[in-house]
């Protein structure tokens, strides 16, 4: 454990942040540069083989990404005995404190954070980066409104072998977000992180997510065998149009699904730009509205 004025190469710790199954993290600045950095260390009692393998894999995928939506790698010192990450330190409040505040995201607000999440993945899809643990504690937004995935300790690239590693906590997939095939055991691919944004989408919607159940095992079983309920039954004012998008990433099998996150993003810029360009007009003409439309055309697809 770090304690307050440490120093680790060019960083010094200024207070603790929290620590999970994998690690500690530390607040620290960069003595250099002045910038602000959080500080990632392996715990002491994890497994040092397997944790050395699963930091320079971190390492190595997060200096692929560079993205305004992603949380940036500043330095990875994995080649030494105490091996750390510094990553980019970001002020704002997860999105899993927001959700449970008495001022939950509007329906605007909702589409504009899910357009984030999926430009981010878009991102690291088109880099052959499967995040594969997105959830409301993985994604803080900034004051500004600016959205930042974060922990890609669970991620997949393509190229990379597997790494097999213990159940810690919530390393292998969190229940409500889980994609069916990850309920299987299998390793999921830019699909999952459709499925998984399709939950975060529809809890932002609806207020809760689309199965609950007493324990894990009752939510993984739904996750593979009941059919998500519609988000309009708990909110009717969702439009059809937007309850389409989310229930398309929501389907059971990954072939059914948006493909990667850049379809994704696409129908969601579509529609929050049909919204405000297009639904007047075609009101004026006599026609559905955009949203209708690109509804009727999820349907279909």
């Amino acid at each position: 454990m770090l304690q307050p004025g440490d120093r680790l190469d060019q960083f010094e710790v200024i207070a603790p942040l929290g620590q999970g199954g994998w690690g500690h993290s530390y607040l620290a600045r960069d003595r250099t540069t002045g910038e602000r950095v959080v500080l990632k260390l392996p715990a002491a009692t994890v497994n040092a083989p397997e944790e050395e393998a699963r930091f320079r894999r971190e390492a190595l995928i997060l200096s692929r990404l560079c993205h305004p939506n992603i949380q940036r790698l500043a330095r990875a010192a994995v080649d030494r005995d105490a091996p750390y990450l510094a990553l980019e330190y970001i002020e704002g409040r997860s999105l899993r404190e927001w959700l449970e505040s008495d001022t939950p995201p509007t329906l605007a607000e909702a589409v504009n954070i899910a357009t984030q999440i999926a430009a981010a993945m878009a991102h690291a899809h088109a880099r052959g980066v499967y995040h594969r643990d997105l959830k409301p504690e993985n994604i803080i937004v900034l004051p500004d409104g600016t959205v930042k995935v974060i922990d890609f300790g669970s991620a997949r690239m393509v190229g990379l072998r597997r790494l097999t590693f213990r159940l810690r906590g919530e390393t292998s997939g969190t229940p409500d977000y889980m994609a069916p095939e990850q309920v299987t055991g299998q390793r999921g691919d830019a699909r999952t992180d459709i499925y998984a944004l399709g939950v975060i989408l529809y809890e932002m919607l609806a207020g809760r997510v689309p199965f609950e159940g007493d324990n894990p095992n009752a939510i993984m079983f739904q996750q593979l065998n009941t059919p998500p309920p519609p988000p309009s039954r708990f909110r009717p004012d969702v439009p059809p149009a937007l309850e389409a998008i989310v229930m398309r990433a929501l389907r059971k099998r990954p072939g059914e699904r948006y493909q990667g996150a850049e379809e994704m993003l696409r129908d969601l810029r579509a529609l929050a730009a049909g919204e405000v360009a297009e639904d007047a007009e075609a009101k004026r003409a006599g026609q559905r509205s955009w949203p209708a439309r690109l509804a009727q055309r999820l349907r279909r697809s």
